[in-house]
């Protein structure tokens, strides 16, 4: 159930990045060539759909959040745009589909922008969501040493995780066998 609801929510974030990408690519089109036709448009936001989603959704740890600082969120947003823009100027062109390099470079920026806002806005939402006690993660630590303790002093210090410790397990083979 946990792995179906994360699920839901990475195609929920897909579709948001979706939605603010044709938001910019449309903006782009209709600020700097509203004489571009209608089928070249349509085409523009087909291969924009398939390249966000390849490039977006496809890397396994995209959309997930829980353990990642802001950063590192942004490096992996701006690694797989940087992608999805090279592939998308490749196909428009090699479709020959007319479209001035000043619109492209508009919309890469505004893409840019948007997204990060949404990042930045969703991850500290997130953070807060969790730091107030929702969404949190129940986790039992195997072992009592000091590697033990190391991972429940960091997990105690970002409650921002949204890790619950619920305990300890410590298991001696030695002990069974008295």
């Amino acid at each position: 159930m946990l792995r179906d609801r994360q699920n839901v929510w990475r195609r929920l974030n897909l579709l948001g990045d979706l939605i603010l990408t044709h938001t910019a690519l449309l903006g782009m089109i209709l600020v700097f060539s509203p004489e571009q036709g209608a089928y070249d448009a349509e085409l523009l936001f087909i291969i924009a759909s398939i390249v966000w989603v390849v490039f977006l959704y496809g890397p396994s740890g995209s959309y997930f959040y829980r353990l990642k600082p802001l950063p590192r969120v942004f490096k992996e947003l701006y690694w797989s745009l940087a992608k999805a823009f090279a592939v998308f100027i490749a196909a428009v062109f090699f479709l020959g589909i007319d479209m001035p390099s000043h619109v492209v470079a508009a919309f890469f920026a505004a893409d840019v922008v948007l997204l990060t806002v949404s990042r930045l806005t969703l991850v500290m939402t997130l953070n807060i969501y969790r730091l107030r006690g929702r969404s949190n993660r129940n986790v039992i630590i195997i072992g009592s040493g000091p590697k033990a303790k190391r991972i429940a002093d960091r997990i105690l210090e970002n409650k921002n995780w949204g890790i619950r410790i619920l305990g300890f397990l410590d298991y001696h083979r030695s002990e069974l066998w008295r």
